[in-house]
């Protein structure tokens, strides 16, 4: 007997075979966002997830506004996106391994202070110059601010004079933040009254000791006219290598009973850094960081360091010498 095959209506198979497909448009998920309240005056963002950052968004748009695309919020807003967002320990950290060691962009050169990292056992070097019948001291204090350590140093006559020591163990296996604040005053009763003190050097790390590693620092000629287009040359050497360096520029200024004032100018950061036996040669034209002619005397700067992953030893280095820029 033969079998007729069962024939099943055309719209009732167009229904059987479309079933498995509505599941998946029915129940897709729906896709992921992100949704970033950055506070009073600034808009709500939504983006879709690890989807790239988000277009500026000026302040005078209205709330609630939702847009699609980048990470990034006008007026410098940073909007982390995974795990926590960095403690301002953890930025400082950052910044000086990237911009090295931090020195005022105005000092006054008989008490200042300075940041840099340090680790225990760390081996230091200082290079100063202090008047006669004065005194002064490095105090190195870490961010708790607990067990400072302090250094005395004596008078030079108003020569160059190098110590050595080395950093006791409450400064920590790792590389830390640490404060240096030198003071120097007059000898004598009465009210102390702040001393000529000139700090030549400063450096911290095995490849930042072993007398001072940058030297040879050369800053001439005694005045410069840059409407003239005069300029003043700088060099120095360096003992070890160092992963970036920074060439500074400082108006010196007098203000009786009061010391001496050493003001930035101008930074040249050489982002090659300098080779170990290196020495370098460069010019600067008498401007500062706003392209106008800096007026006045001016001493010059070194700074160099490592990075982190490269230990982070650092030296500081200057020349008591003055280039005087005349209009």
């Amino acid at each position: 007997m033969m079998i007729t095959p069962y024939r099943c209506p055309e719209r009732s198979l167009l229904l059987w075979l479309a079933l498995p497909v509505f599941p998946l448009l029915i129940f897709q998920p729906a896709r992921q966002t992100i949704t970033a309240r950055v506070g009073a005056g600034v808009p709500v963002a939504q983006w879709p997830a690890g989807r790239g950052p988000l277009k500026s968004l000026s302040s005078r748009q209205p709330r609630n506004l939702i847009v699609s695309g980048k990470r990034e919020m006008g007026q410098g807003i940073s909007i982390p996106l995974r795990g926590k967002a960095k403690s301002k320990a953890e930025i400082i950290v950052e910044t000086i391994a990237k911009t090295g060691p931090t020195l005022g962009e105005t000092i006054i050169m008989s008490g200042f202070s300075m940041s840099g990292f340090a680790k225990d056992g760390w081996p230091l070097v200082i290079c100063y110059e202090l008047e006669e019948r004065s005194a002064a001291e490095l105090t190195i204090t870490t961010k708790d601010g607990k067990q400072p350590f302090v250094i005395e140093l004596q008078s030079t006559n108003g020569q160059p004079a190098e110590i050595m020591r080395q950093l006791p163990p409450q400064f920590g296996k790792e590389p830390q933040i640490a404060l240096f604040s030198f003071q120097a005053f007059k000898n004598g009763p009465g009210e102390r009254k702040p001393a000529e003190f000139f700090l030549c050097g400063l450096g911290l790390g095995p490849h930042a000791v072993g007398s001072m590693v940058i030297d040879r620092l050369e800053f001439q000629p005694d005045s410069i006219r840059p409407r003239l287009k005069e300029q003043a040359s700088y060099s120095f050497h360096s003992s070890s290598d160092f992963d970036t360096v920074a060439a500074e520029f400082r108006l010196v200024t007098r203000f009786p009973g009061r010391g001496v004032s050493s003001q930035l100018a101008f930074r040249e950061t050489l982002q090659e850094g300098v080779a170990r036996d290196g020495s370098v040669t460069k010019f600067w034209d008498g401007k500062n960081s706003k392209g106008k002619i800096s007026q006045g005397p001016h001493q010059f700067y070194v700074r160099a360091w490592r990075g982190l992953k490269s230990g982070a030893d650092w030296v500081f280095a200057a020349k008591n010498q003055l280039v005087t820029v005349v209009e």
